[in-house]
């Protein structure tokens, strides 16, 4: 039986990478784009974890969590080898039809020069975000009583990392938006701002701007002691470098990802894992495979079982009237999994929510159909954002953009598909960033004449 199920994943396998070839217009990594970063995280966390555990390599703790076991494998793995060939397929399909050629013109938007206007303008703006934000990041960590990045430096003995996460989580400043956005998502995104300007102009002065706001950043990153966060906050800037470059050598990029890997194990060795970090099962090895993976049997195995479909109460509350439902019926699937599977985390509150590839959500809220609505529709948000920002002005906000649009496309695929319809992170992120490109690379702001004025008053007093 083996021996079957290894010919149906290598065929679609192979018909996996050259549809997802077509669509992303290049695989190498050197090269990644929104699409091909959608195809590496989609074969690493859900395809080839799926494919070990049909192969016999299926000893997983997920997996003693079943109730339904073997049905569970069995229907998660028809639906991720439909989705390999489908998800990409459906991609060609809509970029026919919209005339998109992204062989062509990804390869053009890679060779095309930089466009800098304004440097000193953008400078400032930056310079005045950057210290706003900063300055509400302190009054957060002196709210929760230390910096969580140097408590994970150096730990009490018997600190308990899982309780101190969930208590972090419900300390905010005035409001969670002000710490969610204004801190936890502001200052990386101005981060990469001033990494892309220091690329383009080499300047000290941004290189000091960047070092401020990355070491900011990864503060932030690590406020909830999680591992993945720094690793997905820093490989943005190797996507932002490969847009201004063009490209990157693959020996570099292995580099990087050892670099990486290491990263992660140090943070596993910190936050007090027992156990070899090698090990296929446990560790970050374990989680990077089957982890992920997990929460989408899980899905299939209490969907509809267990649980009736539950109807698209897995949407934003705020837009459950739109569908009839009351604001207080939401629930996303992530949560009932982890309240039913996980239920001794959530006992001792330390429990989060079970995120999964985004076709288990779209499973649990409408079955079979979810799972195609979902696969057509992120299909046609992927291609026509790729399409729009790659027809923009190639400029450091814009490089800096799509960089970050990259990862949390790809990263947004393993955790749900109602954040595709509406995700306030993706809102604040795409008006920030389009804010900074009026503001700064527009020829007739009004803004933009104020700020050079402010400029030009400060270099001439320093003058004086």
């Amino acid at each position: 039986m083996e021996k079957w199920f290894l010919i149906l994943i290598v065929a679609c396998l192979f018909f996996s990478i050259c549809l997802f070839r077509k669509a992303a217009g290049t695989l190498n990594p050197g090269k990644i784009n929104i699409v091909s970063g959608v195809f590496y995280l989609f074969m690493l966390q859900s395809f080839l974890g799926i494919s070990l555990i049909m192969l016999g390599l299926d000893r997983h703790y997920t997996l003693d969590r079943l109730i339904n076991r073997e049905a569970a494998i069995s229907k998660t793995f028809i639906v991720i080898m439909l989705v390999a060939v489908a998800f990409p397929l459906c991609m060609v399909i809509i970029q026919k039809l919209l005339k998109f050629v992204p062989s062509e013109e990804y390869k053009r938007y890679l060779v095309k020069e930089t466009e800098v206007k304004n440097d000193a303008s953008a400078f400032i703006v930056l310079c005045i975000a950057g210290a706003v934000c900063i300055l509400l990041m302190l009054l957060w960590f002196s709210k929760i009583g230390y910096i969580p990045f140097f408590r994970l430096l150096s730990a009490p003995e018997g600190f308990n990392f899982s309780l101190a996460r969930q208590r972090i989580s419900s300390t905010y400043l005035w409001h969670p938006y002000v710490s969610n956005i204004l801190v936890l998502a502001a200052i990386p995104l101005l981060s990469y701002c001033a990494f892309a300007y220091f690329l383009v102009k080499r300047d000290k002065k941004w290189g000091i701007l960047f070092f401020l706001l990355l070491g900011s950043s990864i503060l932030t990153k690590t406020y909830d002691f999680a591992k993945s966060p720094v690793v997905y906050y820093l490989a943005v800037f190797l996507v932002i470098y490969i847009y201004y470059k063009g490209k990157i050598r693959l020996f570099h990029m292995m580099l990087v990802g050892v670099g990486m890997s290491a990263l992660l194990v140090f943070m596993y060795w910190m936050t007090g894992f027992k156990g070899t970090l090698l090990d296929i099962y446990n560790g970050p090895i374990g989680r990077t495979l089957f982890s992920q993976l997990g929460a989408l049997l899980c899905v299939f195995d209490a969907f509809p079982s267990i649980f009736n479909f539950i109807g698209g109460r897995s949407l934003s509350g705020p837009l459950l009237p739109i569908i009839g439902l009351s604001q207080d019926m939401h629930l996303r699937s992530g949560r009932l999994m982890m309240d039913f599977y996980g239920s001794e985390g959530v006992y001792d509150g330390t429990a989060g929510v079970l995120n999964s590839f985004f076709v288990g959500e779209a499973y649990a809220n409408y079955g079979m159909c979810g799972i195609l609505f979902a696969i057509i529709w992120i299909s046609l948000l992927i291609t026509v954002l790729f399409k729009v920002i790659i027809k923009l002005k190639k400029t450091p906000v814009m490089i800096a953009f799509m960089a970050t649009m990259t990862l949390k496309i790809a990263a947004t695929t393993q955790s749900g598909f109602f954040d595709f319809i509406f995700s306030v992170d993706w809102i604040f992120t795409t008006i920030l960033f389009i804010g900074l490109y009026i503001l700064v690379d527009s020829k007739n702001s009004r803004c933009l004449e104020l700020v050079q004025r402010v400029y030009l008053g400060i270099v001439e007093r320093n003058k004086k």
